[in-house]
């Protein structure tokens, strides 16, 4: 968030949001995925999910961000 002022004055608050389709979820049973293929779609969910906390965390002004 940036913030620009005039003397004592506020005028303006502005900030930059990105977002990112990261190509959605990964359905292991509808999908087939064996062995590695399934462990690599369990990986991506897990770190789809990590982000979603981190959002949320984010977005609530939350004290503690869980990056990890």
């Amino acid at each position: 968030m940036k913030e620009e002022k005039w003397g004592d004055e506020e005028l303006l608050k502005y900030g930059r949001l990105s977002l990112v389709d990261l190509a959605g979820s990964e359905n292991i049973a509808r999908s087939g995925a064996k062995e590695g293929k399934a462990r690599e779609a369990g990986e991506i969910n897990k770190s789809l999910l990590t982000l979603g906390r981190v959002i949320t965390a984010l977005s609530e002004h939350n004290s503690h961000i869980p990056y990890r």
